[in-house]
């Protein structure tokens, strides 16, 4: 989401159901950091995290 304008865009989509996004971080003007869950059972009680930079 663009601040100043409003204006929002899609960035990063989840590759699968059992991934969902726990925090966004901005790293500068033009990268973001992503930390996800990737769940590893059924019932999503465990995961483990990933963090995924993508460029602006």
């Amino acid at each position: 989401m663009n601040i100043n304008t409003d204006m929002t865009k899609l960035e990063f989509q989840p590759s699968s159901k059992r991934e969902r996004i726990k925090k966004i971080q901005s790293k500068g003007n033009k990268k973001l950091q992503i930390t996800i869950a990737q769940y590893t059972d059924e019932t999503m009680n465990e995961y483990k995290e990933t963090i995924k930079m993508i460029a602006l």
